[in-house]
C-alpha cells in the first residue's frame, strides 16, 4: 500500500467520523428526549414484579413507576414535580437490589396509611399483599428462629422484634425472587436499551445518507483523484482526533459535531451540505444507479458509530508515519548508487 492510498483511506474515514459523530449525538438526543434508560428500566422492573407474583402483575407497572419516582433514587431534575406529563422524565435511570426492597416495603405502607388520607391506591394493597406471602420453606425457617431470637434479646423487646422483621422481609416471595432475578434482569434491561439505540442510530444514519446525498463512492472518488483534498480533509482529520483525544468520554456537542460535518463536506469536499437545487428522488437510480447503491453504503457505514470510526480514524493515523518512513526508505534505496 503507498502513501497516498493511506492517506485517501485515512481522509474517508475522518469524513465518516465527523458524521457518525453527529448521528451519535442525534442518537443520544432522541434516548434523553424518549426517557429511554428510565423507560427500560421502568419495563424491567415491571416483569420483575410479574414474575415474582403473577397476582401483583395487573399492578406492576404502576409499581415500578412509583419506585423509579421515589426521590431516593430517581436522578432526575423533575422527580419532584407532579404533573401527569412528566411521567417519562421522573423515571430514575438506575436502582440497586437492596434499593428496590427497600422502597417497595415503603410503598406497601401506603396500604395502610395513605399520606392523603384517601382510600389506598389499588396497586399499594396489591403490593402490600404480594410482600405479605412468605415463601414456605424460608417461612419454616423463620418460626423455627423466632423462638430463639426472642429469648436472646429478653431485655430488649424492641430489638428483637427488629431482628424478627429483618428476617421477615427476607423470607417474603417476592423480596426472594427479586434477589434471585434482579442481576438478570437488568442484563435483559440494558440489552433492550441497547437496542433502542441501535435502531435509532440506524434510522438517523440512513436520514442523514439519504437527506444529503452522501455517496460513498462519489466522496471516495474525489478523495483518491485529488492530492490537494486528500491534504485538507487529513488537516481536519488530524484536528478532529485531538480534540475526541482531549475530552475522552464527554458527551458530543450537537452544534460543535453539526459545525464539523459542514466543514469536512462543504469547505473541505466542496460540495454543498444540502444540494442546491435539491435532487429529485428519482436521482438515486437515474441515470445511473451506482448514486443509491453509494447512498446506502454511507447510511451502512455511519451505522457502524462514532466509536468504531474514531478508533480506526486512530488507529490509521499511528500507521501513517510508518509507512512514510517506510517509503521514504525505499525511495533512497532505489535513488542510491550500485555498489562497484
Amino acid at each position: 500500500m503507498s502513501l497516498d492510498h493511506l492517506d485517501t483511506i485515512i481522509s474517508f474515514v475522518a469524513l465518516l467520523a465527523g458524521a457518525s459523530l453527529l448521528v451519535t449525538t442525534l442518537t443520544q438526543a432522541i434516548s434523553a428526549l424518549l426517557a429511554l434508560r428510565g423507560t427500560n428500566l421502568r419495563w424491567g422492573i415491571a416483569t420483575l414484579l410479574a414474575h415474582a407474583d403473577p397476582d401483583l402483575a395487573p399492578h406492576a407497572r404502576a409499581v415500578s413507576e412509583k419506585v423509579l419516582h421515589h426521590a431516593l433514587v430517581s436522578d432526575s431534575t423533575m422527580s419532584t414535580l407532579g404533573t401527569a406529563g412528566m411521567t417519562r422524565w421522573r423515571l430514575a435511570t438506575g436502582i440497586r437490589q437492596d434499593e428496590l426492597i427497600a422502597i417497595l416495603h415503603s410503598l406497601a405502607r401506603q396500604a395502610d396509611a395513605p399520606p392523603d388520607g384517601a382510600p389506598a391506591p389499588a396497586w399499594a394493597v396489591a403490593l402490600r399483599d404480594s410482600l405479605d406471602v412468605l415463601d414456605g420453606p424460608e417461612a419454616g425457617r423463620l418460626l423455627a428462629l423466632a423462638p430463639a431470637i426472642r429469648t436472646a434479646f429478653a431485655d430488649d423487646v424492641a430489638a428483637g422484634d427488629a431482628v424478627i422483621a429483618r428476617l421477615t422481609q427476607t423470607a417474603e416471595t417476592v423480596s426472594a425472587k427479586v434477589d434471585q432475578w434482579f442481576d438478570s434482569v437488568m442484563d435483559r434491561v440494558s440489552q433492550r436499551f441497547a437496542m433502542h439505540a441501535r435502531i435509532w442510530t440506524i434510522a438517523f444514519s440512513v436520514a442523514l445518507a439519504f437527506g444529503l446525498h452522501l455517496d460513498a463512492f462519489r466522496v471516495l472518488g474525489q478523495l483518491s483523484a485529488n492530492a490537494d483534498l486528500r491534504g485538507r480533509v487529513l488537516a481536519s482529520a488530524d484536528a478532529l482526533s485531538r480534540q475526541a483525544a482531549a475530552t475522552p468520554g464527554a458527551q458530543p456537542d450537537l452544534r460543535a459535531s453539526a459545525d464539523r460535518l459542514y466543514s469536512f463536506v462543504n469547505d473541505n469536499l466542496r460540495f454543498s451540505l444540502i444540494p442546491d437545487p435539491y435532487p429529485p428522488i428519482s436521482s438515486y437510480w437515474t441515470p445511473d444507479w451506482r448514486h443509491g447503491l453509494g447512498t446506502l453504503a454511507t447510511a451502512a457505514l455511519l451505522s457502524l458509530g462514532a466509536p468504531f470510526w474514531f478508533n480506526l480514524l486512530k488507529d490509521l493515523s499511528n500507521l501513517r508515519p510508518v509507512l512514510a518512513k517506510k517509503q521514504e526508505e525505499e525511495q533512497e534505496s532505489d535513488g542510491a548508487p550500485a555498489a562497484g
